[in-house]
């Protein structure tokens, strides 16, 4: 991430990432790579924090048992 990223932020980054790519007609094949690539760097981050976020839940759910 090349700034200070949350999963929110990045969600709606890769959202808005998407879109584009999907109502943009006439995009050169630099601007949808880099815009894919960016779309691949995000998806990466969430998931990691999807699964820290699932190991601390579990975490927590163990130590209240």
């Amino acid at each position: 991430m090349t700034k200070k990223q949350n999963y929110d932020s990045a969600m709606a980054e890769l959202e808005q990432l998407v879109a584009e790519l999907e109502n943009e007609t006439a995009v050169s094949m630099e601007e949808y790579a880099k815009k894919a690539k960016r779309a691949t760097e995000l998806i990466a981050y969430c998931t990691e924090r999807l699964h820290t976020f699932d190991a601390d839940l579990q975490k927590i759910a163990q130590q209240n048992q």
